[in-house]
């Protein structure tokens, strides 16, 4: 039964580094830059996933320490500021980074501004 029960240090070693990594995702977060859900693009969706990730596994892996989690978070929340940053140059962006409908929209116009409303 040992692998459905932890020790009170352990629970509480646990719950110290979800705190800290919080606290680290949170103040990252508010650092970059801010995006609402409707602006997303595919890289905004990448950091989300990999935040989580991140944040996730450091909270109850015992073997990752808190400065390992919060290095590998911080890391990933630079690259995608400068992932934001790129996305607006012309040399970048093309069809990088880019809501899937304003993708569909160029590539045909047509049928779908005619479904969404929006015509070209």
């Amino acid at each position: 039964m040992s692998w459905l029960t932890s020790s009170s240090a352990e629970l509480g070693y646990t719950a110290g580094k979800a705190t800290l990594m919080y606290a680290t995702a949170v103040i990252g977060l508010r650092l970059s830059e801010r995006r609402t859900l409707a602006q997303w693009s595919t890289i905004d969706f990448v950091a989300a996933v990999a935040v989580a990730a991140i944040v996730g596994r450091t909270a109850i892996v015992s073997i990752q320490s808190f400065a390992t989690g919060a290095v590998a978070l911080l890391v990933h929340l630079a690259l995608h500021r400068l992932m934001s940053i790129a996305r607006l140059h012309h040399w970048f962006a093309d069809d990088r980074g880019h809501r899937p409908e304003a993708v569909a929209l160029r590539i045909c116009p047509g049928a779908i501004a005619a479904q969404v409303g929006v015509w070209s």
